[in-house]
């Protein structure tokens, strides 16, 4: 029988996994400005996550009037269906360092050095002893280590540092934040040279108003309205969504709040601590275990979360209400108090009654930017979820995102892209800056090969961490397990000529997803042919053996 990946590798693959769980940060709702008809900016961008909210401090750093559109009319504020973990690497941390929050980021969250994760079992010692993950040796150059962070709270820091634009003495405008409205159109008239951007509230009345804009940023995630827009103006197959199978996608997961310093177990004192990370298994002799993930946070005085990741048609998708979900968390984890007196009738209700999410297929867009005809140089380009999406296997989701939006500002830097200055007084007070299209171009050019790599990466990653029921997953896991223990000594041997598994070099900010998926089947290939070279031998030494015998 096949024995499951050892410890250590199941802390390496719960490390990079940014699909767990979170922090209870609630950020007040803060006010639409009101709207009287058609206002023109030098960039809308759409969407207030972290790849949006980047987008506009980016571009409001080069001097441009920005509108920064989300169809949630709080988007820092807490969803218990997007309550989970942000592991913030080299690559996210870049940018959010050239916009002035990486100390932020640091105070809030926790270091990577210090992540410790204790399993919580159905056993005489139901609290283990805490795992430090492995350090490997990368050569990196990162300033500081990878950091653990609430969705919710990276995106209020970065949404604070949006709403103080207004509060800096500066020749460029303030960001505007126009929330709780979605996009519904989006055209550029004949000759005109700038985007006409319709607005609409998405949560009941309010009519169609209208924006306009030199450059769009459509950082509106997985199912993106700016890029189905280009799409339509686009024509052909151009903004195609390319998908990629995977073991992990199509996974579905529900987070459950939980209190602070919520008690362990029924059979010890313990509670648990806000720096610590916890894997809570259920009981092994149930037909089909469950188990749940909680990392974590730098204080827990608004409570932590669970999160349960399991297949489409597993029995805890049946219970909807609060008593059934009561008695299915009991006979499952009878040694964790997760019961009404513990969690709340309403939180088991919240629980039952949701449908969680759903991780999607590995998928990329095959283009990033457009630069229609007769616009006059205007631009509008795609990023974040909206460019690519996949499983949180790799933990890439925020980081590729924040890269996105470096990549495009020094694009932007390279043309001398400078908005709110004409050097042609003949120009229109409207018109694109120069250098904007070809920088959109440079910016796609270099990010949909990378966006397509990634996607490539997140089918070999370690799509099997979630302890998903699949076909021959048990051999699969355990051969994944085996596979990165040899890579990883391989390449310490060979440096330089074989290379860690992938899970492994994505921790390197410094390596573009394009060159680690190159050594990643090089050395796929050189372990085929020794492979090969071995078994060759075998059967030589074989078959002379086997003539000495005659």
């Amino acid at each position: 029988p096949h024995s499951p990946p050892p410890p250590s590798v199941r802390v390496i693959a719960l490390m990079i996994s940014a699909a767990c769980l979170a922090a209870l940060s609630l950020s007040a709702p803060r006010a639409r400005p009101s709207m009287r008809g058609p206002r023109h900016y030098d960039a809308v961008v759409v969407g207030a996550g972290p790849t949006g909210l980047a987008a506009a401090l980016q571009l409001h750093a080069r001097g441009a009037h920005v509108a920064i559109v989300d169809k949630m009319p709080a988007p820092a504020g807490f969803d218990a269906e997007r309550a989970f973990l942000y592991n913030v690497d080299g690559r996210g941390q870049s940018t959010l360092d050239e916009l002035g929050l990486l100390d932020a980021l640091v105070n809030q969250s926790v270091s990577q050095e210090e992540f410790r994760l204790s399993m919580v079992t159905d056993t005489d010692k139901p609290v283990g002893e805490p795992l430090s993950l492995p350090v490997v040796d990368l050569e990196q150059r990162r300033r500081v280590p990878a950091q653990w962070i609430p969705r919710s709270k990276l995106v209020a820091l970065m949404d604070d540092a949006v709403a103080d634009t207004a509060e800096r003495p500066s020749a460029t405008p303030p960001v505007e934040r126009i929330y709780g409205r979605g996009v519904a159109s989006l055209r550029v008239e004949e000759g005109a040279h700038h985007w006409r951007v319709g607005v609409e509230g998405t949560l009941g009345g309010g009519a169609q108003e209208e924006l306009t804009a030199s450059l769009v940023v459509g950082a509106d995630g997985l199912s993106s309205a700016v890029r189905d827009q280009l799409a339509s103006l686009a024509g052909g197959s151009a903004f195609a969504v390319r998908k990629r199978p995977s073991a992990s996608a199509g996974l579905r997961y529900k987070v459950l709040a939980l209190p602070p310093k919520f008690p362990l177990s029924t059979r010890s004192s313990e509670r648990a601590e806000p720096s610590m990370a916890y894997s809570l298994r259920g009981k092994p002799s149930v037909p089909r275990p469950i188990k749940a993930g909680i990392l974590p946070l730098r204080t827990d005085e608004m409570g932590r979360t669970a999160n349960f990741i399991t297949r489409e048609d597993h029995p805890i998708w049946d219970k909807k209400d609060a008593p059934s979900m009561a008695a299915f968390l009991a006979d499952n984890f009878p040694h964790i108090p997760l019961n009404e007196e513990t969690i709340g009738k309403e939180e088991l209700a919240r629980f039952a009654a949701s449908r969680g999410g759903r991780f999607p297929r590995p998928q990329h867009c095959t283009d990033a930017a457009y630069v229609p005809e007769g616009g006059g140089g205007c631009a509008a380009i795609i990023a974040g979820d909206a460019l690519h999406a996949f499983p949180p296997d790799l933990g890439q989701g925020v980081n590729s995102g924040l890269q996105d939006i470096s990549v495009f500002a020094k694009k932007l830097d390279a043309h001398a892209v400078r908005f709110g200055a004409r050097d042609d007084a003949d120009a229109p007070a409207d018109a694109p800056p120069p250098g904007l299209a070809p920088a959109a171009e440079e910016y796609a050019g270099e990010r949909v090969p990378e966006a397509s790599a990634l996607t490539r990466l997140m089918q070999l990653g370690y799509p099997f961490q979630y302890g998903q029921e699949c076909f021959m997953s048990k051999p699969r896991q355990a051969f994944w397990a085996v596979n990165m223990l040899a890579r990883l000594k391989l390449s310490k041997v060979f440096r330089g000529i074989l290379h860690p598994q992938i899970m492994t070099q994505v921790q390197n900010p410094t390596l573009a997803y394009s060159r680690i998926l190159a050594t990643a089947n090089r050395t796929t290939m050189l372990l085929r042919l020794v492979a090969a070279g071995a078994v060759a031998v075998a059967i030589a030494v074989g078959r002379h053996l086997r003539l000495g015998v005659l």
